[in-house]
């Protein structure tokens, strides 16, 4: 509720700063009430027509925007701290697997998550998992079908197969027909 103070105490307008952070006023009020219950002094003048800083409210909101930078500040910094416990992931593949959409998928994560360090290794054909059931690998594109225990498989593309020919066949089989 720190936010909806400071950006009421920002734009010095109810129905704006209910506007902006989708909250009624009525929940932007009551919020302001009690912070100025928890604070013990008036932080707005509020007319009919107008919201004004009480003094008390000028010397608060500046104290309020620090707190909220160093909010968002902590918040950043234990995402990081997160991501950093996380460390390397280990990502097997066959060449078979590593189809097209293997590169936008690696890339997006990488993205996503800039301090997590992405091990790509190639198994051969002989490891269906690549590397999962023996721990090599902490995730892994593979080729399906595979009935392996313990692993749980997200289903990322699917293609079609088809019959492929020669036209002489046909026409060497219409002819011994």
């Amino acid at each position: 509720m720190l936010t909806v103070r400071a950006y009421v105490g920002q734009t010095l307008n109810f129905t704006r700063a209910a506007e902006s952070l989708y909250i009624s006023q009525q929940g932007i009020s009551r919020s302001i009430a009690e912070l100025e219950r928890d604070v013990g002094v008036a932080l707005l003048e509020r007319t009919t027509r107008n919201v004004a800083l009480t003094e008390a409210g000028e010397e608060f909101l500046p104290a309020t925007r620090r707190a909220l930078v160093e909010l968002d500040a902590g918040v950043e910094a234990a995402r990081r701290v997160q991501r950093r416990q996380l460390g390397v992931l280990k990502m097997g593949f066959t060449v078979s697997s590593a189809l097209e959409l293997m590169p936008p998928i690696v890339d997006t994560f990488r993205s996503r998550y800039p301090d997590l360090t992405i091990e790509l290794e190639s198994f051969n054909l002989n490891d269906p998992s690549c590397g999962l059931l023996s721990g090599e690998s902490d995730a892994a594109f593979v080729r399906l079908p595979i009935d392996l225990p313990d692993l749980h498989i997200e289903h990322i593309f699917v293609e079609s197969r088809g019959a492929a020919y020669h036209v002489d066949l046909l026409s060497a089989a219409a002819e011994g027909a």
